[in-house]
Formats: C-alpha cells, sequence, structure tokens
C-alpha cells in the first residue's frame, strides 16, 4: 500500500510525501526494511534513510539493516549500504559505480538528521557521477521518528509575525527542503507514532502528506491499550507528593515511589534473566522532568540505590 502511493520507479518527475504511522515499538524499522526490498523488486534506485538525530540511533538502524538486507553477506550484490556519504571521501564515485553495475543493486544510504550531514549528502547527489547515471530515477526518502528536528521548528516563532516575507526556517528543515529539490523523482515517506505535527502543519508544506497509512501491529504486539484499558491494574500512579519538578516539587531525597518501582524492576530481572533464563537483558526508563539537572539528580540517586 504505501509503496504503490510512492513515485513511478520507471522515471518521471514527481515530488510527494507519505505518512505512515506506527503504534511505539510496533515494528516501524521493520516495516521500512521491508519497503526498501520492495523498493529494490520494483527497481528503486536509491532509499534514504534519516535515522534518527543521535549517532547511538544512526548505528542501531544501520547495523539492523545491513542484518536484515544482506544476510551475511548472502545479498552482498543486491544492496549496497553507505553510513552518512561524504563527497570529500569520495563517497560519490562509489554511489556512481554501483548505479552503473549492470546486476543494478539498490543503493541504501542512512544519514544523521543534521543539517550538516544532510548537506553532505546533496553534495554527493548533485556530483555529475552520480546526476549522470541517477537521471530520473526513482529515490525513496524515509524519515525515521519524523516528528523530530525534520519539521520547521521556528513555526511557533513565525506565527507571531505580521509579514510572511520574514517566514524563518531551521537548519534542518531548510536542509531537508534543498535535499529534495535537487532530486526529480522521488517520494519523502515520514514514519511516527506521533502523527500529531506532521498532519497539523500548513497543507501548502512540502512536508505536509499527501497519503497516509496506518501500520498494523502484530498480534502479540502489547502497547498502550494493553497496558491502559486492557490490564489497568498494571499501572501505579505516582502520588501527586511525590512527582518530581523542578520548580514546584524539587525533591531532595529519593522518593518512595521510585524505590518500590526499582523493586519491581529488581525482582523482574532476577526472576527473567537469572531464574528463567528468558532474556540476558532489561531495561527500566525512568523519566522524571526535562532538564538535565533533573534526570542528573535521579541517575545519582538510582546508581546509589544500586
Amino acid at each position: 500500500d504505501l509503496l504503490s502511493n510512492c513515485c513511478n520507479p520507471q522515471g518521471g518527475e514527481c515530488n510527494n510525501t507519505g505518512l505512515a504511522i506506527g503504534y511505539v515499538q510496533s515494528g516501524k524499522t521493520l516495516s521500512f526494511t521491508a519497503l526498501t526490498a520492495l523498493a529494490k523488486d520494483n527497481n528503486f534506485k536509491i532509499v534514504i534513510i534519516l535515522a534518527g538525530i543521535g549517532n547511538n540511533l544512526l548505528n542501531q538502524t544501520s547495523i539492523r539493516l545491513k542484518e536484515d538486507l544482506l544476510a551475511d553477506s548472502d545479498n552482498s550484490s543486491s544492496y549496497k549500504i553507505h553510513v552518512n556519504p561524504d563527497r570529500e571521501t569520495d563517497d560519490h564515485k562509489a554511489i556512481s559505480r554501483s548505479l552503473r553495475l549492470t546486476d543494478k543493486p539498490l543503493i541504501v544510504i542512512t544519514v544523521l538528521k543534521h543539517y550538516q550531514r544532510i548537506n553532505k549528502l546533496m553534495n554527493t547527489l548533485v556530483s555529475d557521477e552520480v546526476k549522470k547515471h541517477l537521471g530520473q530515477g526513482a529515490v525513496l526518502i524515509i524519515d525515521d521518528e519524523a516528528d523530530q528536528a525534520s519539521l520547521n521548528t521556528l513555526a511557533r516563532k513565525n506565527s507571531k509575525s505580521a509579514d510572511w516575507e520574514d517566514e524563518k526556517y531551521s537548519s534542518t528543515y531548510n536542509s531537508l527542503l534543498d535535499l529534495r529539490n535537487v532530486i526529480p523523482n522521488h517520494t519523502y515517506l515520514q514514519y511516527t507514532a506521533t502523527p500529531q505535527g506532521p498532519l497539523l502543519i500548513s497543507l501548502i508544506d512540502l512536508l505536509s502528506p499527501d497519503f497516509h497509512k496506518i501500520l498494523s501491529p502484530g498480534k502479540n504486539y502489547k502497547g498502550g491499550k494493553y497496558f491502559f484499558l486492557d490490564n489497568p491494574y498494571l499501572i501505579k500512579s505516582i502520588p501527586k507528593n511525590e512527582a518530581y519538578h523542578h520548580k514546584d516539587n524539587n525533591l531532595p531525597s529519593p522518593p518512595e515511589s521510585l524505590l518500590e518501582a526499582l523493586r519491581y524492576f529488581f525482582i523482574g530481572c532476577a526472576i527473567q534473566i537469572r531464574i528463567k533464563k528468558k532474556v540476558q537483558l532489561l531495561s527500566m526508563m525512568i523519566h522524571a522532568d526535562n532538564p538535565n539537572d533533573a534526570n542528573k539528580k535521579f541517575k545519582f540517586w538510582v546508581e546509589r540505590i544500586v
């Protein structure tokens, strides 16, 4: 369904935008990995994946794509994967060579969602070597976690300006527009679990979706509905006087609710890892407040408790 709405792999002028909406941790990465494989089968030439705003996410996505698509190098003639390509390191020549190969491999590019990296990718794609062999070939741009950094973060500031000619663009948003402008035949596909931003921006914005699809999770998926509606007894509310806030409730010591949560976590680890040996690792996320100082305080508390 997603691919059928994308640009024509036979060539031509196309510049459309799509939105893929999936539940949290429901298989969005697997979805765009499968979509990449389908793009290969349908003669797309390049798939660009904007793989998050941090190097840890970029590396995680790049490694997973290599494992799933290359399959221990069995598919090395079908996929050529490049991470953060840069014209200064002659990546444009390697991409050009791949475009000329007779078995027509799909070039998969993962890039950090940062304006400097996106600009380097754009400079790679506008090189004479790449432009000549890409031509009107179809390109698919996949924006993972599209609600993060991609949209114009200065839109709120612009809305307060009386003169539309004074409108300003954030660096990453501007670099994405420039990237799209140099690719004649492409689809920009946004993946997110929080689609409010892409859905509520101006309809004339280039990142406003022309089509959307809702991804169905697997049968064993357990998300918000499972925890909050079907089994509400699993949720324990933090008492108001223990809910940390850097201004309104700057707690001097670890609250009892944090200690209780950690006890549950330790017991869960003991059962699942040591006794049942079902998993090798379990993690716990503690989100106290937005400021870094608040998170540092909780980190100090937890390390001391551990």
